[in-house]
């Protein structure tokens, strides 16, 4: 049982954490047609991490509101055809001016 539990904790732990190289930068949260987003962006590039459950989420539905959500918080438009992930993480280059 101690196993199941320490177990547990960490698979809950892990939910908000960010890819490697998205570790140490500020993290913003934003909310895109009933999803939560945490947004991480350093320059050029973003990452997206949805943040909620949400029913029959797909990549291709979650994907345009990271891709609206990451354009909110960074100011900056994504690159078209830049998107890439999953229906959790998602990431894309950013077109700032």
């Amino acid at each position: 049982m101690k196993y199941l539990i320490n177990t547990l904790c960490l698979a809950l732990c892990a939910c908000n954490a960010p890819s490697m190289g998205y570790r140490d930068l500020p993290e913003f949260t934003a909310q895109v047609g009933g999803a939560n987003f945490t947004i991480r962006a350093d320059h050029d590039r973003a990452e997206a991490l949805r943040t909620n459950r949400m029913m029959g989420a797909r990549y291709a539905i979650v994907a345009p509101l990271a891709a609206e959500a990451m354009a909110q918080v960074t100011g900056c438009a994504i690159v078209p055809g830049s998107l890439g992930g999953d229906a959790v993480m998602i990431t894309a280059r950013l077109d700032c001016p």
